[in-house]
């Protein structure tokens, strides 16, 4: 009887613990069919789990100390020093991480202008007319003039190949056409950047082949392997609109970039919002060279310094501290060793982490009733955004020093937020006071723990830049300007890290939580004499960096290597080297435009598909201008630098061409002839000797077919090969299958049951489970839509009825084996039943004929 009263004493209590009155908790006891139960055997949860007699403060202790132990003390000085292996390692050799981008420059503040800048997403399409120049209070200042947000619904990502890019090209067109205010003449063509959200193989600063887009997109259809910024070039030309892409970047360059024009002391982009990303501006001898791949010529003389796309979701693996909740989650996930610390901190995880230890409260520390809502068995159904909501709207006060403490309900915030998870996730039991304070203590750890991680991540990278920083410094003469400059850097009071992103702008506390870890680490490390980390939010990055990585690249050789801020000492940039030219070319110069009208006009018609004959002499200045930085820069093919084929432009009548000129030419330089210094125009530079020499006298006839030429004829070759061989094993595999069909018809199979008919059975199983593997090669590849944070709920429901669908497939074949197999021992029975009745009448015959 004592331990009955007990019991009955103790539900009262915890029912009490959850906000209901004695009459209520009294009553919700006795109605309870598992109330004696409770007390004999303890509770069975929603999921078959035996609930233990836990509290929620026993709880709550055990996840702080499961989340936030290890990143206590000195656990985040650990893991920094071993997350600094990983980077350093991946920065020689690793191809998936650490990439260096061709942004080799930062802002200096004079860059001034209007810019188109582009910013192409999964889900939609951002045009925005750029402004940067001095504001009125006299710094430097960007913003937008004119935007347009464009959704892109499955109709457009139905769109194949230019059909794509001339929607885009139409909407860009609706946003600028109107009335754009620019500085230079509309006769030139107009300075476009483009943040692009997909895969390509980048060989320029403004140019990348093409690559498969995935998110469902088909724009890539028949472009695979093609200039991107010659096709949105071709589809603006088409709409009457004249650009030129003069910068291609991701989203983390482009959150540097837009932050570094007004903050000249930022070096790091972080983007942490569905996914995570962070990009650092480092030393190019602190990366390895194979990582760079083909650079134009002269690129490293120029570049000292170079924008990394570190991908840092990819670190951290056999490093981390891995909770129960966060293995709960990398075994449903399709590639679980993939990108660990994105797993750990981004907002496409953080709810799902949360859903595991909020399920494990419900079953063991009865929160919530005890009852699991429904929708929390679904995967991904804890949204971030419903942490954040909770952690914003219940009060601190619930919670203090891991002992729960009971507040009243009166809270309107309070209210909203109990409204809220329940609609979002119904159940019987409707959600308390103490239900939301475990929810948000739990909610607080994780998002704590993840912004310690971040924090981590952006220390160890700012003291990887300072030592690889430091010895490069090193590594200069010690008088010369180059090396005054590049100390100034190591000066810097506060080094930016720019922001953007919903987690850590929008989920309440993260972003004061991430700058006090990163100021802990500093203070515990001794880097304090180095100066401090402080991050900046940088709003609309992707389309301000963008337009700043394009002001960059027009003012990059125009501009002189100092200190343009008076209250920094940050160098952007080093004193900028003469790039080697291919050939031994010398530099051109703008006033040599009647020298080389026949080389510029040759290049008008490859790269821009524009006679020089159908447009005025504005517009040719201005491309003109442009033609001679590409060519100083080494940026363009080496064939543009052939003395020989200059001169067989110059020499033969010129027409329209359809293809580029050849990247390698196999031919030996003439050597170069003096020629007269072309004569002065009101824009100077006319007593440089720069440029290409003149034609030789005399006429060069066609000339042998280049290597290009061969290679090209080569692989057209090996296609109409492939073509062949395919259409020869379709036809094959074709007859095939006739020739089965007939054969079934003439031989039909055997009876069902017999051996034979199993036999042919087990043989069609062979073949389908052999077909299964030519289909499926090698393991299961992460869903695009869930990498990139494109609801990954939707997608798992989809994957889940699809599995439905093939067990209920499976079902209904099994079942109609079974009847098969019935039907058989049916026609047995009849059979043997037909033969006793015959042996049977049979019998009685002979006895009534022997015995009447």
């Amino acid at each position: 009887m004592a331990s009955f009263r007990n019991v009955v004493l103790a539900a009262i209590v915890k029912s009490l613990l959850r906000g209901k009155s004695l009459i209520q908790a009294i009553f919700a006891y006795w109605v309870s069919p598992l109330a004696f139960e409770e007390g004999k055997a303890g509770h069975i949860g929603a999921a078959g789990h035996r609930l233990s007699t836990k509290t929620l403060d026993e709880f709550l202790k055990e996840a702080e100390a499961a989340l936030l132990g290890p990143i206590s003390g000195d656990g985040l000085t650990r893991l920094s020093t071993d997350l600094k292996k990983q980077f350093l390692e991946r920065l020689q050799s690793d191809l998936e991480c650490m990439l260096p981008s061709y942004s080799h420059q930062l802002p200096t503040g004079k860059e001034t202008g209007q810019y188109l800048a582009l910013d192409v997403g999964g889900s939609t399409l951002r045009v925005a007319v750029v402004e940067l120049g001095l504001g009125e209070t006299g710094q430097q200042e960007s913003k937008i003039l004119r935007f347009r947000n464009f959704r892109i619904d499955k109709p457009i990502k139905d769109l194949e190949g230019v059909a794509f890019f001339d929607w885009m090209a139409a909407r860009i067109v609706e946003t600028v056409a109107t009335d754009m205010k620019r500085e230079h003449s509309s006769d030139q063509p107009l300075p476009m950047a483009l943040a692009w959200s997909f895969p390509i193989e980048q060989t320029s600063l403004g140019a990348g082949k093409l690559q498969a887009m995935g998110k469902g997109f088909m724009a890539n259809k028949g472009l695979i392997g093609q200039d991107l910024g010659e096709i949105v070039e071709a589809a603006c030309k088409n709409q009457g609109l004249d650009v030129e892409v003069e910068a291609i970047i991701n989203d983390s360059s482009a959150c540097l970039l837009s932050q570094a024009y007004t903050h000249p002391s930022t070096r790091f982009g972080l983007i942490l919002g569905t996914g995570l990303n962070v990009a650092v501006y480092l030393p190019t001898t602190l990366i390895g060279r194979q990582k760079f791949g083909t650079r134009p010529v002269g690129w490293f003389d120029r570049a000292s310094h170079v924008i990394v796309n570190t991908e840092l979701g990819m670190f951290g693996k056999d490093i981390l501290p891995i909770t129960r909740w966060d293995r709960q989650l990398l075994d449903g996930h399709p590639r679980p060793d993939f990108q660990p610390v994105e797993h750990m901190s981004s907002g496409m995880y953080l709810g799902e982490i949360a859903r595991f230890a909020l399920i494990e409260a419900i079953e063991t520390a009865g929160i919530f009733g005890g009852v699991v809502p429904a929708s929390l068995t679904t995967p991904y159904s804890l949204s971030t955004e419903t942490l954040s909501i909770v952690e914003r709207h219940v009060s601190r006060r619930g919670f203090r020093d891991s002992v729960l403490t009971i507040i009243s309900d009166e809270s309107s915030d309070l209210s909203h937020a109990k409204q809220l998870f329940a609609e979002r996730h119904p159940a019987s039991h409707q959600p308390t006071t103490s239900d939301l304070i475990g929810l948000r203590a739990l909610a607080s750890y994780v998002s704590i723990r993840s912004s310690a991680l971040v924090a981590t991540c952006v220390y160890t990278l700012w003291d990887i830049r300072l030592e690889s920083h430091k010895a490069y410094v090193d590594s200069l003469p010690v008088a010369s300007p180059e090396r005054t400059i590049a100390a100034s850097d190591l000066q810097l009071g506060k080094t930016m890290v720019a922001f953007n992103g919903s987690v850590i702008e929008q989920y309440p506390n993260y972003r004061g939580n991430c700058q006090r870890f990163a100021n802990d680490l500093v203070q515990a490390n001794g880097c304090s004499q180095a100066g401090t980390i402080e991050l900046v939010p940088a709003k609309e990055s992707s389309l301000i960096g963008a337009a700043v990585a394009s002001a960059c690249v027009q003012g990059g050789s125009q501009l002189e290597p100092e200190i343009v801020h008076a209250d920094t000492q940050s160098p952007h940039r080093r004193p900028q080297a003469t790039a080697q030219l291919p050939f031994s070319a010398r530099q051109l110069s703008k006033s040599e435009l009647p020298v080389f009208r026949s080389l510029f006009g040759y290049y008008l018609s490859v790269q821009k598909q524009i006679e020089l004959e159908n447009i005025d002499e504005r517009e040719i200045k201005g491309r003109w201008k442009s033609f001679v930085g590409k060519w100083n820069r080494g940026e363009l093919a080496e064939g543009w630098y052939d003395p020989e084929m200059f001169a067989r432009i110059c020499a033969e009548p010129r027409q329209p061409r359809m293809s580029e000129p050849q990247d390698e030419i196999s031919v030996i330089a003439p050597k170069q002839a003096s020629h007269q210094p072309a004569r002065e125009d009101d824009q100077g530079d006319s007593g440089d000797d720069y440029g290409p020499v003149p034609p030789p006298a005399g006429r060069v006839g066609p000339g042998a077919p280049s290597l290009q030429d061969l290679e090209h004829r080569d692989e057209l070759l090996e296609e109409d090969r492939a073509d062949s061989r395919s259409a020869l094993q379709s036809a094959r595999k074709a007859d095939r299958a006739l020739q089965k069909e007939r054969l079934d018809d003439m031989a039909p199979r055997a009876d069902a049951g017999t051996r034979e008919r199993k036999l042919e059975n087990r043989a069609a199983v062979n073949t389908k489970m052999r077909e299964f593997r030519d289909r499926s090669p090698g393991t299961m590849e992460a869903n695009e839509r869930e990498v990139m944070g494109d609801d990954g709920v939707d997608e798992y429901k989809r994957l889940k009825k699809e599995q439905e669908r093939k067990k209920s497939e499976r079902e209904i074949r099994r079942e109609e084996m079974d009847r098969a197999r019935q039907e058989e021992m049916e026609e047995k029975r009849r059979r043997w039943r037909e033969r006793e009745e015959g042996t049977v009448n049979m019998l009685k015959q002979l006895a009534k004929e022997r015995f009447g």
